[in-house]
């Protein structure tokens, strides 16, 4: 029977933080803002209406409501009662690097005359699983794309149709 009124005890020992966050240029709700209480590492997350509600014992917090793309926002609390505390959040100019695309010299083509060549890395075909502990390169190669093998127990292989006598 004592069970009971302690368990009511401590459940009276919580305050629950509530309220609306909302976007300070046009005043829609977030929804998805994040609400943390910075000393105890609860959170919580608005709903679709931007409402939140978090538990906590009695104490003084400093509550952090953020949300992607805008600045943060602290308050400091005093939690000895049941709040409701609503928040507005601006948003975060941010600016990004520069990016850069590069490729090949547009002259590669035309001073190159090799068409259709594939380099392989020794690191590359490391990679591939040997049989017998042994790395074997005709192997590696039948593995590109348009390179079948002539058949098994022959070491040759084919090129995009091609026979094994033209590689």
């Amino acid at each position: 029977m004592t069970f009971l009124p302690l368990f009511a005890q401590v459940a009276a020992q919580n305050f629950t933080i509530s309220g609306n966050i909302k976007d300070g240029a046009n005043g829609e709700t977030l929804a998805g803002a994040t609400i943390l209480l910075k000393e105890t590492a609860r959170a919580a997350a608005t709903n679709a209406y931007g409402f939140y509600s978090l538990s906590a014992p009695p104490a003084t917090y400093t509550i952090v409501f953020s949300f992607i793309g805008y600045k943060p926002q602290e308050k400091v609390i005093v939690l000895n009662k049941n709040v409701t505390l609503h928040s507005t959040l601006y948003a975060e100019d941010t600016e990004l690097e520069e990016v850069q695309v590069t490729t090949k010299l547009e002259t590669n083509n035309i001073e190159s005359t090799q068409m259709g060549v594939v380099h392989l890395q020794m690191a590359e075909i490391k990679k591939v699983p040997a049989f017998m502990g042994e790395v074997d390169i005709l192997r590696a190669i039948q593995l590109l794309p348009g390179i079948k093998n002539a058949g098994d127990g022959n070491t040759g292989f084919y090129v995009r149709g091609g026979g094994p006598d033209q590689n």
